[in-house]
């Protein structure tokens, strides 16, 4: 079963058995690379004409974006990217829509795609005649970097369902977080949020979700403790009832905080990590901190999504 040609905008456009078998992949690749230092040969057939991926990025990336280029390196797939504004068109007043219907007419096989709340962009996508695949939307959703946190969750506990998943932080300005809930609630997790009250969500979907605002209580009803950036760059000119000192006083996740959660509690963020603010230097050390295991497990997450997206046929092992 794949998707070929689909776009994928939103974790919930997938179904269990579309996740199970993008996770099923996503293993397959990291095993093999384990053994042979790459992947690529399981792809069936070997083409001599490689995919090209346009990898368009509006808005600062370095995870998202470089695992995506290692993922589609890793494929044999040819790419290029598309991150300047400023030495672009947009600059001379070209729109975004116009920018990505120029792009789509040079006929990618496949475009990855980050971008800021824009609603003509989001009218633009169906009409682009390639599939997307999101990389980052706005606040609304980070889809890829949710398969990936779900993947690691899965691959070190064993399972998802019945998991209690914490997420702390800046949660009102956080697609990764919009994303993380729609898909771990739909594979049988219950997610909670812990953080000042101004940034934690009240409206849909996240009205019914159990909030949090003392982070020991939260820590020892947690399996994993996903840590969020405070996005100053999304506040605007709202004037925040918080201060950083007050926010790391009573926020930061520290030993205590593990040692609450127990040997088996996971630690994790989507990054980038500002030391000193969501944990302190201890906990990053910790080997229940899997913040660069999420880093590694992106790039087979993305390569197996990739592959499921183009079409392209993988060798089972």
């Amino acid at each position: 079963m794949s998707f070929a040609g689909e776009s994928f905008l939103s974790v919930e456009s997938l179904n269990q058995e579309q996740v199970s078998l993008l996770f099923s992949r996503a293993k397959t690749f990291k095993e093999e690379f384990a053994k042979k230092r790459g992947f690529d040969h399981l792809i069936r057939p070997r083409s001599a004409s490689p995919g090209l991926v346009a990898m368009v990025f509006l808005e600062p990336s370095t995870r998202t974006r470089i695992s995506f280029q290692t993922a589609a390196y890793r494929l044999g797939l040819d790419s290029f990217v598309f991150d300047s504004v400023s030495s672009s068109s947009l600059i001379k007043g070209e729109s975004l829509p116009d920018t990505l219907k120029n792009i789509a007419a040079m006929l990618p096989d496949l475009m990855v795609l980050r971008y800021g709340n824009s609603p003509d962009v989001d009218a633009t996508l169906p009409d682009l005649g390639c599939p997307i695949i999101n990389a980052g939307s706005g606040t609304t959703e980070h889809p890829t970097q949710a398969l990936l946190d779900a993947f690691t969750i899965q691959e070190a506990l064993g399972e998802l369902r019945g998991k209690k998943v914490l997420i702390v932080g800046d949660v009102v300005h956080s697609r990764v977080a919009n994303s993380n809930l729609r898909l771990l609630t739909a594979r049988g997790v219950e997610v909670a949020v812990c953080g000042p009250k101004s940034m934690l969500p009240q409206e849909e979907p996240w009205d019914g979700v159990r909030k949090f605002t003392n982070l020991k209580e939260a820590a020892s009803w947690c399996d994993v403790l996903m840590g969020l950036r405070i996005q100053t760059e999304r506040h605007g000119d709202k004037s925040e009832s918080f201060a950083l000192a007050e926010y790391r006083d009573n926020f930061q996740v520290k030993q205590e905080h593990l040692k609450l959660m127990g040997p088996k509690g996971l630690l994790m963020h989507p990054g980038p990590v500002i030391h000193g603010v969501e944990f302190s230097p201890q906990v990053l050390q910790n080997p229940q901190c899997l913040v660069l295991t999420q880093v590694t497990n992106g790039m087979f997450v993305r390569a197996a999504l990739m592959t499921l997206v183009m079409g392209m046929e993988v060798e089972a092992k």
